[in-house]
């Protein structure tokens, strides 16, 4: 037997992660990139050009467009501050510069003197180009990568603190207003009977509908409480033990309801402030988000009635007890009933906010779920530096943020 000759055995073997990038890069250049090529010109200070700015979306797949870009041979310009990358070449026979920075995607087109018609349609066409190769070669060939990259847990989670903590305040703040400045007043009569009558009818319309917007601003309370616990529960998740499991699964986790994201970000067994959270979470599901937010037919405010025996009807509920909340007049949420869920919110974020990690989340910094960054941060907190860390954090956050 021959021994197989030194260079094809230094030759690196393709995977078929590798073959199936290779080809898709093919069939963009073929496809999307055809008009694409080297640059043919240089911009000087002082030649004429037009700017063009890609939507905000692009940004998304910055860095996809660069390596799809690589394809049509451009001039790389070195960066400065605040400019991740530029790239200049060639589109239709026009030259053309795309650079990365602060402010999103801008492409620079060279023209003629007095030539700058067309140079928005062709701006239009290059972002549509370079977005559809980007798509492309993300569904062909990037999103196997990523989807194993996912189930492996090497990823992060975008902190989303101030928009959904945002809603919450804002509905929160309109609920106490509404609560503090109360029903409407009542026109005041003077000898007329029948208007005195008809005022004291419009005054309890007044208070009813009145009663009823309260509660339909602290069913919004609800709703967007809930969004803001699941996502602080998925960021906190990744400062918990339960995340370094071998059954542990990001993937999962995100799909999970509130009461299984509650266990991961706070591991039982629960105690105190986490044990009553919890109870609140579930009391306010059970109660108050599953009928006014889950509506059906499963919930007395559904109207389901039986007739039981001839002439005698039911409306069906699971504990029997009487209950307004099927007629339409009624509110649905009494006043009582919304100190409660008010109640419940504050013992909940109490809870939240005595978290080693919260002031990470309120930072607005990424959750982190690779296994040694999870390890780190368990540790920084066992040793009473989850504070310093979160600052540190914050602080590259900001350089990165700002480009500098």
């Amino acid at each position: 037997m021959t021994e197989e000759p030194r260079a094809r055995r230094a030759e690196p073997t393709l995977t078929d992660e590798d073959e199936a990038f290779a080809l898709a890069l093919i069939g963009i250049r073929d496809r999307e990139l055809h008009g694409f090529t080297a640059p043919s010109a240089s911009f000087e200070p002082d030649s004429p050009t037009v700017h063009y700015r890609f939507a905000v979306s692009a940004v998304s797949v910055a860095d996809i467009i660069e390596l799809v870009l690589a394809v049509a041979g451009p001039r790389h310009q070195p960066a400065y501050e605040k400019v991740a990358w530029i790239r200049e070449f060639d589109f239709r026979g026009t030259t053309c510069r795309l650079q990365w920075g602060k402010f999103g995607l801008r492409l620079t087109i060279l023209v003629s003197e007095g030539g700058a018609e067309g140079a928005d349609e062709l701006g239009k066409e290059v972002e549509r180009r370079l977005t559809a190769a980007a798509t492309s070669l993300y569904q062909r060939a990037i999103s196997p990568r990523v989807q194993r990259d996912l189930s492996e847990n090497r990823a992060t989670v975008v902190n989303q603190f101030a928009r959904y903590r945002g809603a919450v305040n804002f509905h929160l703040a309109h609920l106490r207003q509404m609560r503090e400045a109360g029903v409407p007043e009542s026109r005041r009569v003077r000898d007329d009977p029948l208007a005195a009558v008809l005022s004291v009818v419009e005054g309890a319309m007044a208070e009813a509908a009145h009663q009823r917007e309260v509660a339909y601003v602290c069913t919004a309370v609800i709703a967007t409480y809930f969004a803001y616990v699941q996502h602080t529960l998925v960021v906190l998740s990744a400062f918990s033990p339960a995340a370094l499991r071998p059954d542990f699964s990001l993937r999962a986790l995100i799909e999970a309801g509130w009461a299984d994201q509650f266990d991961v970000a706070f591991p039982t067994p629960h105690e105190g402030q986490v044990s009553r959270a919890k109870q609140a979470l579930n009391h306010m599901a059970k109660n108050y988000r599953g009928r006014l937010l889950h509506g059906g037919g499963g919930h007395p405010a559904d109207g389901v009635v039986v007739e039981w025996a001839p002439g005698r009807r039911s409306l069906v509920s699971e504990d029997g007890k009487p209950s307004a909340q099927f007629m339409l007049w009624q509110a649905p949420l009494s006043p009582e009933e919304i100190d409660d869920i008010l109640e419940r919110i504050n013992h909940v974020d109490e809870a939240l906010e005595s978290h080693p990690y919260f002031p990470w989340l309120k930072s607005g910094l990424e959750a982190d779920f690779r296994p040694e960054a999870i390890g780190y941060a368990l540790r920084m907190a066992e040793e009473g530096k989850a504070l310093e860390y979160t600052a540190y954090a914050n602080d590259s956050l900001d350089s990165a943020v700002n480009w500098d």
